[in-house]
């Protein structure tokens, strides 16, 4: 069955917006791309625009969370928080699509890099009280590692530039070669402008490619230590240490074509250098 449209879609449930002087800025991204540390930027340098964050804008996958979200926790209040704002964010879109022009900025990363971030990010999910039973010796690096690899292999998100900024803003961002030695591409659509930039160049090309894409002068990613506060952090740097990933694990990963859209066979390669094979 195909997906209504953005347009078509009415949300379940709807919270009450406020209104926006300027045109929004959205960090539309699949996570733990960088995203955060964007936002944290545009804030510290005082872009005066509404800055608005989502990672899921599709209607039929919104439900589908939702769906999720009731089967498997007891208490739903947080993940329940997460999944109202995602609503909130899409009825902003479609309220304001051709009213106003969206400023869109959306992130791509080492897919390895990406899945062990979001991996240790949600450790509690997959291992109650893990930091607290971790401290107490009732689980070790190489628990986590096992539990990293019992979950479906990862891979570039291959479908979410299609079925997220395709399906919301009519964007495909593979009509177009990406200019990998810049670091960053710009797209423009009927309704919204987009820039996609690489976490990996963000710091050598984000100020001209914020300075093109928003006009702001002198721009700068802004230094930001709350990755190194949070609690997982040092958990997730000893396990980098210690994970050996199998080779057939790591072509399937790195072999995809969508990757190789955003990143040359050197880049890869450099990906591929940093992890220990079994």
């Amino acid at each position: 069955m195909p997906q209504q449209s953005l347009q078509e879609k009415a949300p379940i449930q709807l919270l009450p917006l406020e209104p926006e002087t300027h045109d929004p800025i959205l960090l539309f991204t699949m996570g733990k791309v960088g995203t955060k540390t964007i936002e944290y930027s545009l804030r510290e340098y005082g872009a005066p625009h509404c800055i608005h964050i989502a990672h899921n804008l599709n209607p039929l996958m919104l439900q589908r969370w939702r769906k999720r979200i009731n089967e498997r926790y007891e208490d739903p209040y947080i993940p329940l928080e997460a999944w109202h704002h995602a609503w909130r964010i899409r009825r902003t879109v479609t309220e304001t699509l051709g009213k106003k022009r969206w400023q869109v900025i959306s992130l791509v990363r080492d897919p390895v890099a990406r899945s062990l971030s979001t991996y240790f990010e949600n450790l509690s999910y997959f291992f109650a009280n893990a930091l607290e039973r971790f401290d107490a010796g009732d689980l070790t690096i190489d628990n986590f590692i096992e539990g990293f690899f019992r979950l479906p292999p990862s891979k570039f998100p291959q479908g979410w530039f299609d079925t997220q900024m395709k399906f919301v803003f009519g964007i495909d961002v593979y009509e177009q070669p990406f200019p990998k030695e810049k670091g960053y591409a710009l797209y423009r659509g009927k309704h919204a402008d987009l820039l996609v930039l690489r976490l990996e160049d963000v710091h050598r090309c984000a100020p001209h490619a914020m300075k093109q894409f928003l006009g702001l002068d002198t721009f700068s990613i802004a230094s930001d230590n709350r990755a190194q506060e949070k609690p997982y952090a040092a958990l997730y740097k000893e396990s980098k240490e210690h994970i050996r990933f199998p080779v057939q694990i790591l072509n399937r990963i790195y072999n995809g074509t969508i990757l190789r859209h955003f990143y040359s066979a050197e880049e890869i390669q450099t990906f591929r250098s940093q992890y220990h094979i079994q």
